[in-house]
């Protein structure tokens, strides 16, 4: 059960909203090598209000929500089997995919700036009812209630995707990924509160905090979000429906005529990716013995390392292809899932002297010295690297019409598969061993990693998006 991580983007305040253009000003072809870097990018993309206010907004999210990755650990705690948790998980997953569907729709024909408003306030609800008890019917109806902010999120990251230019996409998008580097912050104040309350309760407090702040949140996106242009209701001539229907169907084949070869490499990826992230945490936890302690000092360890290569990522993609940055980060996968499986052989990479001594001056210090520790840091950072690829290469590739219809199909997708990855790991987990589950998604791995060097992520017809092009 992960969380499902939005995006953003807008204009500079001033003191007319009429004189604000409906798309961000843009360099001309004559722009110098100076335009082309890290500073001009941020200059220009933090050139618009809507994207200042998405941005820190989504950041808070980001940071708070770091808390995510325990989810799984917690519901352990809770007393609840493999099995329950991957039956759930894969409930939300089916529900999650519905939403993602109809969100496509709803995103393309209501305010966007009213459904960024809901899918975060919809977070502040599920926060809250996990964060006040932790009754097995409140608790799966709150995860239900998080899967059914795909609602509204199809709306909310069109809102902001429809008015990043091309350029710089990859570079604005990748901001976003960057904010999740704050969520050391939210883990060190959880590790602080695990000796004084326990896991369990620590996981309580940070999740009622949470919500709180996300309704704070929903109230600044509400008062200061500009409206969007062209994204409001529309009359329709035949039933809601039909409507629906069509209009679904069109986007879904708009979108394989555009990125064809994506959708093999995005199934297998993400039945692979959530069968991982069920049982990494349980597994080292259960298994290899690392404490929750050691836990949150992998999440941190990840989370450090994600902000400067995202953002590195994120230009690497808008000069030299989405292509070649694929390759040159998925590469790194099938080493961290082979990382893991020797794990349970070889815990430590150090010397286990190292390991106490580290014990002995901070709890949980010690996991640097494990090699779950590399394995599990190595898959985080490359899976949020590997997603800033795929969704700058959606965003370079879309056409300003029917975004969200077209962002729900390519959602919907990941989502039905994910959906099927839970129940598979908690079978696994349950029937046979932990291990085995790893060996089948580093093949998986290579699976994926061969289709890659084969063109997968080839898009209109065998052709990249243009690389550092500037719109006219």
């Amino acid at each position: 059960m992960q969380s499902l991580q939005e995006d953003e983007k807008g204009g500079l305040s001033t003191e007319d909203r009429e004189s604000i253009p409906s798309v961000p000003p843009q360099e001309g072809n004559g722009e110098t090598t100076e335009g082309k870097s890290v500073v001009a990018s941020l200059r220009r993309v933090f050139s618009w209000r809507n994207y200042v206010v998405y941005l820190l907004t989504s950041w808070t999210f980001s940071a708070l929500a770091s808390m995510a990755g325990f989810v799984n650990l917690y519901l352990r705690d809770l007393g609840w089997d493999y099995i329950l948790i991957g039956a759930v998980a894969s409930t939300t997953g089916v529900v999650a995919a519905l939403a993602r569907l109809g969100g496509g729709y709803i995103g393309d024909n209501y305010d966007r700036k009213t459904l960024s408003v809901v899918a975060i306030a919809m977070s502040a609800l599920y926060y809250l009812l996990v964060g006040i008890t932790d009754a097995f019917i409140i608790v799966f109806i709150s995860l239900n209630i998080y899967a059914l902010t795909n609602l509204a999120k199809g709306g909310s990251t069109a809102f902001i995707m429809d008015n990043i230019p091309k350029s710089d996409s990859g570079f604005a998008l990748s901001l976003f990924n960057a904010g999740k580097s704050l969520g050391v912050i939210t883990l060190l104040v959880f590790s602080a509160l695990i000796p004084i309350f326990g896991f369990g309760q620590s996981f309580r407090i940070l999740y009622l905090f949470t919500g709180i702040s996300l309704l704070i949140c929903a109230f600044i996106r509400d008062r200061l979000l500009l409206p969007g242009e062209g994204n409001g209701a529309r009359e329709k001539a035949t039933s809601l429906l039909r409507d629906f229907l069509s209009e679904n169907a069109s986007a879904a084949r708009n979108l394989f005529s555009i990125v064809p070869g994506v959708f093999l490499v995005v199934i297998i990826d993400a039945l692979s990716d959530d069968m991982f992230h069920f049982g990494a945490l349980i597994y080292t936890n259960e298994i290899i013995g690392v404490s929750i302690n050691g836990i949150t000092i992998i999440m941190l360890a990840s989370l450090l390392l994600v902000g400067p290569l995202v953002l590195k990522v994120g230009r690497i993609s808008d000069r030299v292809g989405i292509r070649r940055a694929g390759i040159a980060v998925y590469s790194l996968m099938p080493v961290s899932v082979l990382l893991l499986i020797l794990a349970s052989y070889v815990t430590f990479w150090g010397p286990t002297e190292l390991y106490v001594l580290a014990e002995s001056m901070w709890p949980g210090l010690g996991a640097i010295f494990t090699v779950p520790f590399v394995a599990i840091v190595l898959k985080y950072v490359n899976d949020l690297l590997w997603w800033v690829v795929l969704i700058t290469m959606i965003q370079k590739s879309l056409p300003r019409t029917d975004t969200a219809k077209m962002l729900a199909c390519f959602w919907f997708t990941v989502y039905v598969v994910r959906a099927i990855g839970p129940i598979i790991a908690g079978l696994v987990f349950q029937y046979s061993s932990p291990v085995f589950l790893f060996v089948i998604v580093f093949f998986m791995n290579l699976l994926i990693l061969g289709l890659i060097h084969r063109g997968g992520l080839n898009i209109n017809g065998g052709k990249e998006p243009a690389v550092e092009s500037e719109e006219s």
